[in-house]
């Protein structure tokens, strides 16, 4: 991945970094196509139109008969009914955007969780796990209070 800040200059144009550039094979007049996310992000990439006869246009044509004969489409029988469709396949999109960011996430978090039990052992601590109550929503403060139990066993050798 890349990541670069670009900026914002006079008439609202901004300058691609030459890596970007280089990265998508972009020349000078290249087309992009922007997409402002639900979420407020911007997506780029490099925009392709397709033209009568042209390549592109043939294998999107090809495309779109497999499609047909596939039975990948739907019919509708009103513009409302078409409008209802685009509004629930937009509401889906909008979920599993959110589910991915999600699982994004959670996934740096459990990194990060990782990294502090790996110091936590370079410390030689033990790290004691709460009682199943504290994953039903008891407060923490409980649980600092409580004196760690000794196991029967240890607890009967020491007043042995």
């Amino acid at each position: 991945m890349i990541r670069s800040l670009v900026r914002l200059r006079d008439r609202n144009q901004i300058t691609l970094p030459t890596r970007v550039a280089e990265q998508l094979a972009l020349d000078t007049g290249a087309l992009l196509e922007l997409t402002l996310t639900d979420q407020g992000h911007l997506e780029m990439r490099p925009a392709r139109i397709a033209t009568v006869g042209s390549p592109e246009a043939e294998r999107e044509e090809r495309l779109a008969r497999q499609d047909i004969e596939q039975g990948r489409y739907t019919k509708f029988g009103s513009v409302a009914q078409f409008k209802n469709d685009l509004k629930q396949r937009r509401q889906k999109e909008k979920e599993a955007e959110e589910r991915r960011l999600m699982m994004e996430a959670l996934q740096s978090l459990t990194g990060k969780v990782r990294e502090i039990q790996v110091e936590l052992d370079q410390m030689g601590r033990v790290v004691r796990q709460a009682p199943v109550a504290a994953a039903a929503g008891a407060p923490m403060e409980d649980f600092d209070q409580q004196e760690p139990q000794m196991p029967a066993q240890s607890a009967a050798a020491e007043e042995g």
